[in-house]
């Protein structure tokens, strides 16, 4: 079964918009312009609360990977966390505190988006 893009997700209070390029980067509806010269597969805009995801040349399991990519970048602005630093005493404890961090809000987000949990996990 095929589902649909999702083109919303829901990250804590906020309504995310998501835009997929079919060419290169464009401006938006919202008014945000990007550099068509880009090269990131993503990128998320946490002032505007937009996800762009790059579709042009790029295999749809790769956008998927992206998706969830800015949606981790997404909860951790919205959390608190982007700019948190982070001191640990090994690369074991920093990968707990990571882990700990990203998994109830990971969980959070797909338990409250069935499109993007769908979409992300189609075949």
């Amino acid at each position: 079964m095929a589902f649909a893009k999702p083109t919303r997700v829901k990250i804590g209070p906020d309504v995310w918009k998501i835009y997929y390029e079919l060419s290169d980067w464009v401006e938006h509806a919202d008014g945000i312009k990007e550099d068509k010269d880009v090269t990131d597969l993503g990128q998320t805009k946490g002032i505007n609360q937009i996800i762009l995801i790059k579709g042009w040349d790029v295999p749809l399991t790769i956008q998927k990977e992206t998706l969830q990519h800015e949606i981790f970048h997404a909860c951790f602005g919205f959390y608190g966390f982007a700019d948190m630093p982070i001191e640990t005493d090994t690369n074991a404890d920093t990968e707990e505190v990571l882990i700990r961090l990203l998994s109830p809000m990971y969980f959070m987000v797909l338990k409250e988006n069935k499109d993007v949990r769908d979409w992300l996990y189609s075949k």
